[in-house]
């Protein structure tokens, strides 16, 4: 009888964590500068395809990287991300295919 393959587990949050964070990833200082928000965008979703990153952990480790904006844009950060969970981050940042 062969031997059963290995089941392939799920990451789990934490595992998703550490991963992202020993990629050093990039912080969002906030500002009105769209260049440096695409910049970000572009540097997370380049951490994302490394990681391969499954489309539920996105949006909370995007979240996780505003650093220094204030509660009105952070809120409103936070809110447009979670309004498009659904959709994975790509909808929110712009990184669909």
């Amino acid at each position: 009888m062969p031997p059963y393959p290995e089941p392939i587990l799920e990451p789990t949050t934490m595992d998703m964590i550490c991963q992202f964070n020993k990629l050093k990833p990039p912080k969002f200082q906030g500002g009105a500068n769209p260049l440096r928000y695409e910049e970000w965008k572009w540097k997370l979703g380049n951490l994302f395809d490394i990681m391969e990153c499954p489309n539920r952990y996105k949006v909370a480790l995007t979240t996780y990287q505003f650093e220094g904006v204030g509660p009105f844009c952070g809120g409103w950060l936070f809110c447009r991300a979670w309004a498009f969970c659904g959709k994975g981050v790509e909808g929110v940042m712009g990184l669909e295919g």
